[in-house]
């Protein structure tokens, strides 16, 4: 996996406290620093302070549309890449997912390898 101390962190965005910790564990694991949210409230305040070098942000959260995070961080000058996690592609190509702007989707489950290739390939981008 190589060092990525350095690399910026990982902000996981998901309401199912199980799947948040577990993406936050596996993520530390692997060398990079992680922050979490349970909701885009907690995801905006955290984003305040400084920017995350990935948003990995859940489809559903709760009551909330995690895709209404993205303008919300691009209206407030935030332009980190955010991938996409989801059990529902079909109904995430539906809503219309390639045109909101992300760096990539995974699509549940997944495995730890496409996770860490995809965190990678979109850190490396920036």
């Amino acid at each position: 996996m190589g060092n990525v101390r350095n690399s910026p962190y990982v902000l996981v965005v998901d309401d199912d406290e199980g799947n948040r910790r577990f993406l936050a564990r596996v993520l530390r694991l692997g060398g990079f620093g992680v922050q979490e949210a349970s909701d885009l409230p907690t995801a905006l305040e955290n984003v305040a302070t400084t920017t995350p070098g990935l948003v990995l942000l859940d489809y559903r959260l709760g009551n909330d549309d995690g895709l209404g995070l993205v303008p919300l961080l691009r209206g407030r000058g935030v332009a980190c890449p955010v991938v996409l996690v989801t059990a529902s592609l079909e109904e995430a190509l539906d809503d219309g997912v390639p045109k909101a702007g992300l760096a990539g989707v995974l699509a549940k489950p997944f495995t730890l390898d496409e996770l860490f290739e995809t965190v990678h390939r979109v850190l490396s981008r920036g």
